[in-house]
């Protein structure tokens, strides 16, 4: 279940940066027109046809982006969200978690990068709604809140996020 994202924007934390471009990577199921939106918004993007990753397991391609510190961008939220949890499930569960504490031990697998779930149109409503997912992920990627290890989900108006646990 998921829960929607306040539209307000959070405040950066004093002395935090507030980084205004992310590292994206496209699924292939994504228009490809949308990559050149984004990087037009600043944004560094890579799309899965460019660097003949097509075909390739889901995971794969989640595992790709993650040790390329990018957010992977899909329409395939079932799948995904399958992955997600497991992925930091079997972490927490395995002691793999990166720590920062003191005496932390275990060796420690990558954070994703976050995904981010756009729905699926055809025709005419995908090509209006290309605008409309640059901005929407424009002001996901100024609002502060954190992109990496987490999934957000597009649903119209707003991102909805999935909590873990």
């Amino acid at each position: 279940m998921s829960t929607p994202v306040s539209p307000r924007p959070a405040r950066p934390a004093s002395g935090q940066i507030l980084h205004l471009a992310a590292r994206f990577y496209t699924d292939e199921d994504i228009p490809l027109a949308l990559a050149p939106l984004l990087a037009a918004g600043g944004h560094d993007v890579v799309t899965t046809h460019a660097l003949g990753r097509a075909g390739m397991h889901d995971g794969a391609q989640l595992l790709f982006a993650a040790r390329d510190g990018r957010t992977l961008i899909t329409h395939n939220e079932a799948d995904y969200v399958l992955l997600h949890r497991p992925w930091q499930l079997w972490a927490e569960a395995w002691r793999t978690w990166p720590s920062t504490a003191p005496g932390a031990s275990g060796a420690a697998i990558p954070r994703h990068g976050g995904i981010l779930v756009l729905p699926q149109y055809h025709g005419l409503a995908r090509a209006v709604r290309l605008d409309r997912w640059q901005q929407a992920i424009g002001h996901l990627v100024t609002s502060g809140r954190p992109l990496d290890n987490e999934l957000y989900a597009w649903r119209l108006v707003q991102w909805d996020y999935y909590p873990w646990p």
